[in-house]
């Protein structure tokens, strides 16, 4: 056997407790994520069609995100916003979809969106994973830790799902949507390794921790441009705590601006990238609500809970303790601020919050329990683990319940899918098609045709174009005006199912009908 053979068997040989775990953890989260599809699309009621997918939060986005993996299999690298009629200058956007639809252009793009995410759930956990066990310094702890990140929620559980509760509502509070959607699972691994990366440099001065959080946190922004006032705060105020005031002849501050200024050049080259295509403009601006007070307390229970206790009542924090409080502070502050994105900055923050969870768990077994620490800690982290996880069982049940109550986005009428194969195979590619908001989501994601309206934030100025649709569906425009409208709007066939009614106008001829659908082109 040559040398680098005898050094990977001796790695697998020294690791194999940690591989396994992470395979253990990662194929519990595929499970978690990917039965509700699979049963869903076994269990697909009569007269119905699978969507191909059977998601609890926002299967709109999901339909977007498909709709990537379909451009990349039909045009290029570069993407075009799909949800608007008219014609867009192609970006670098979704770049992991792209990708994977121009490797593998024949495979079905739902098969291929769900198959990704579970190949990226291996790489986010096993991020988590290999950071734990570095600051947490023992086994069974770093597992029990990874397990609360990947599965953990909050006091969801408790009131109807739903309700008043971040973690069952909201994406981005728990890892959830990460280990459902690629790009973010992708975009958390980089960012989580930019950070644990620049302290484990600061810890341990070598090179490679240095040059990792540098190339990860580049890699991060390219998803997420504003995860930049995370890493700025959290990092500077660390190191001033930790090395004193802004020196420019201290290398640690050195390296952090070096660090910060690669971050910015990379922020500000998506700024000139996005302003390529003014037609996602509404995606960078959009204005999200900001969550209650009671709803974000119940949306991180007790780990939050443990946050603020370990904050006033543990007095000589650890160093790593000191960065992963800054780190939640900064998020939380940030997450305050009155602008629309606001809320995004507590994506990613349930993993500092585990692991401080971990740390207070460890200090309340050795103060009130000195005798038997060992076994208190294993029992309180135990029930501690089972009690976060309650909110992701809830999840997975309801997605299953859904099943038998044929939502609608799991399942379309077989009329749909039979539109939606024809537009697929028999309109000219790029066709511009008018509907209103559920098969206008829909059509992108399952065709080669883009749409006038169909999602309310990637479609620009799209409550001005929701009510264009109902004037024109409803009959409220003159046939001249209604003839204007698709005309300058770039659109060549109208549709015409079950949310839009009966079109009547006289310039349109329908192309393809069925029992419960046509489509019209203009003639």
């Amino acid at each position: 056997m040559d040398l680098s053979g005898a050094k990977l068997k001796n790695f697998f040989h020294k690791n194999i407790i940690s591989i396994l775990s992470i395979i253990f953890i990662s194929t519990i989260v595929i499970f978690l994520n990917s039965f509700p599809n699979w049963l869903a699309m076994k269990q697909t009621p009569e007269g119905m069609s699978f969507t191909g997918q059977a998601s609890w939060f926002d299967p709109w986005d999901i339909n977007v995100y498909v709709s990537a993996i379909s451009w990349g299999q039909h045009h290029s690298f570069l993407l075009e916003n799909t949800y608007t009629s008219q014609p867009n200058h192609p970006i670098f956007y979704y770049p992991v979809y792209t990708t994977i639809g121009m490797v593998f252009p024949k495979t079905n793009p739902f098969f291929l969106f769900h198959a990704f995410a579970s190949a990226i759930t291996f790489l986010l956990v096993g991020t988590l994973a290999f950071s734990t066990k570095k600051i947490l310094d023992r086994r069974k702890d770093s597992l029990i830790a990874v397990l609360i990140m990947s599965l953990g929620g909050g006091l969801g559980f408790l009131i109807h799902i739903g309700q008043d509760s971040i973690d069952a509502t909201m994406t981005s509070i728990t890892l959830h949507s990460a280990f459902q959607r690629a790009h973010e699972g992708v975009a958390l691994s980089a960012f989580f390794l930019a950070l644990f990366g620049f302290y484990f440099w600061l810890e341990k001065k070598q090179i490679r921790w240095q040059i990792a959080a540098q190339i990860s946190l580049v890699i991060s922004l390219i998803f997420y441009p504003y995860n930049i006032a995370i890493y700025f705060l959290t990092t500077g105020i660390y190191l001033w705590i930790t090395y004193g005031q802004l020196s420019f002849k201290n290398r640690e501050w050195q390296t952090w601006i070096l660090t910060i200024f690669l971050g910015i050049t990379a922020v500000l080259g998506m700024a000139l990238n996005l302003g390529e295509n003014s037609s996602f403009s509404s995606v960078v601006s959009q204005s999200l609500s900001h969550p209650s007070i009671l709803s974000f307390i119940f949306g991180y229970g007790l780990i939050l809970i443990l946050f603020i206790y370990q904050l006033i009542f543990i007095k000589n924090k650890t160093r790593i303790q000191t960065f992963l409080s800054i780190w939640v502070l900064c998020s939380f502050s940030l997450s305050l601020i009155p602008i629309g994105l606001s809320r995004f900055f507590l994506r990613g923050l349930y993993v500092p919050l585990a692991l401080l969870a971990v740390f207070t768990v460890r200090y309340l077994s050795q103060r009130y329990f000195p005798k038997e620490r060992v076994a208190a800690k294993n029992l309180l982290l135990g029930n501690l683990l089972l009690l976060v996880s309650m909110t992701s069982i809830q999840i997975f049940t309801e997605r299953i319940k859904d099943i038998k109550n044929e939502n609608p986005w799991y399942y379309m009428s077989n009329s749909e899918r039979s539109t939606l194969n024809f537009i697929r195979d028999e309109l000219p590619p790029d066709s511009t098609i008018l509907t209103f908001y559920y098969m206008g989501n829909q059509i992108p994601a399952n065709t080669n045709s883009r749409v006038y309206f169909g999602h309310l934030l990637q479609t620009p100025k799209a409550e001005e174009k929701q009510e264009k649709i109902n004037q024109f569906y409803s009959g409220e425009m003159s046939e001249e005006e209604a003839k204007k409208f698709l005309v300058d709007n770039n659109i060549q066939y109208v549709y015409a199912g079950r949310e839009e009614g009966e079109v009547n106008y006289p310039f349109l001829k329908s192309v393809f009908k069925n029992d419960a659908v046509n489509l019209y082109e203009i003639n």
